[in-house]
């Protein structure tokens, strides 16, 4: 049933975008090379390294060359100050999903750019939006991963694969950044071109005067959320071992009633910004945090780019694609630390084998126990402390 929705949504939208780029031809060539990248925010930080390297080793090699990066629309602001001179395109995720006379418009304005090169850096590849807009763009060389979403249909690889001119075979790692690196070698960059992000939550001071460390209890769904008592637990624990510490609890405005009554619980000497935060403040937050403790979400990528100290309760949905990070990420300061209980179905793609209790998260996370949080915690603590004695050298 699931391969049958995905043969049905394939067709579906690859009939209507042949027939939004009927007629349309592209003008005179505005971009020499354009890179896809619509990933999510936690997709984006991880990626930021490589796509500097990219950049930067085009414009060395190619300095008459106009670049332009495509990007979900929340991320342009990072973007411009992470990539000056470089032109940027906007999409919107949800709506190349869901709006059909978005997509159409947006399809039908790629196809008219011009453009001589592209790659699409993101994967798995993505047949409904980053396929498709490779395809809008048309141009004479393509390139982007082999590795395509698992409940794909043959129809979709079969028809996607005739969009590009070079496909990169799987690394030999699951983790992004095994598929960034190989990104970059099929490109010819050197490794050595990839450094850690300094400054990107440069120049800004710390948004309290007190030292705190950092909580985020949400994720994309709710049951990859480890439990909220646990957490309260953890952070409690946390509290006692340092006293002068705040907790401050992040995340989205639907996380809001979360948080709080995980601060309620808490007491005394917690500040709920959940909903409260753009992204330049969240990134600012987690950068002058002691600590960062959450689930499978953006919060620990950003950590890791700003040296921050991080703990991720992790499940095993996506396990080694995002958590935890290859044993060589040279490209961080400091890699996660990830808490899970293995499981023999790790890998799911959170097509869960078990029945789901309502309200509860997914059996692999809800293995998790506190006791092994807090064993994880004074090897955390330790290196947060260190971090305090050189403050923000990271940064």
């Amino acid at each position: 049933m699931r391969r049958l929705k995905r043969c049905l949504e394939g067709l579906t939208y690859a009939l209507l975008d042949v027939l939004a780029l009927i007629g349309v031809r592209a003008s005179s060539r505005r971009f020499d090379l354009v890179i896809v990248y619509p990933g999510l925010l936690g997709d984006y930080v991880m990626w930021l390294p490589y796509a500097r390297a990219l950049i930067q080793h085009r414009q060395h090699i190619r300095p008459d060359e106009r670049i332009a990066l495509l990007l979900d629309a929340p991320l342009l602001g990072w973007a411009r100050r992470h990539f000056p001179g470089v032109d940027l395109i906007a999409i919107e995720r949800r709506a190349m999903r869901l709006d059909l006379s978005y997509r159409a418009r947006t399809l039908r304005s790629l196809r008219r750019l011009g453009v001589k090169d592209v790659v699409y850096a993101a994967q798995p590849r993505d047949f409904l939006i980053g396929d498709a807009i490779v395809r809008a763009l048309a141009a004479p060389t393509a390139v982007g991963h082999a590795a395509v979403f698992a409940d794909r249909t043959g129809f979709d690889r079969a028809l996607s694969r005739r969009w590009y001119s070079h496909l990169i075979p799987p690394p030999s790692g699951e983790h992004h950044i095994d598929y960034h690196r190989a990104l970059l070698a099929a490109l010819a960059v050197p490794a050595q071109a990839v450094q850690p992000v300094t400054d990107f939550a440069a120049h800004h001071p710390p948004p309290a005067s007190w030292p705190y460390f950092i909580l985020a209890p949400g994720a994309s769904r709710r049951e990859r959320c480890w439990p909220e008592q646990r957490y309260t637990e953890v952070a409690q624990a946390l509290r006692r071992l340092r006293p002068h510490w705040h907790c401050v609890l992040i995340g989205a405005a639907h996380e809001r009633a979360l948080c709080d009554r995980i601060a309620r619980a808490m007491g005394e000497g917690v500040v709920n910004m959940a909903g409260r935060t753009s992204i330049d403040e969240l990134a600012v937050w987690i950068a002058h945090a002691r600590l960062v403790l959450g689930n499978d979400s953006s919060a620990g990528h950003i950590a890791a780019l700003c040296g921050t100290p991080s703990l991720i309760v992790l499940g095993g949905g996506h396990y080694a694609r995002c958590y935890p990070y290859p044993a060589q990420a040279a490209a961080v300061v400091q890699a996660p630390t990830s808490v899970h209980t293995h499981m023999p179905c790790f890998g799911c793609d959170w097509y869960c084998r078990y029945p789901l209790k309502k309200g509860r998260p997914y059996p692999c996370i809800e293995a998790v126990t506190v006791s092994q949080v807090l064993a994880a915690l004074p090897a955390l603590l330790a290196q947060a402390d260190a971090r305090a004695g050189s403050p923000t050298a990271a940064l």
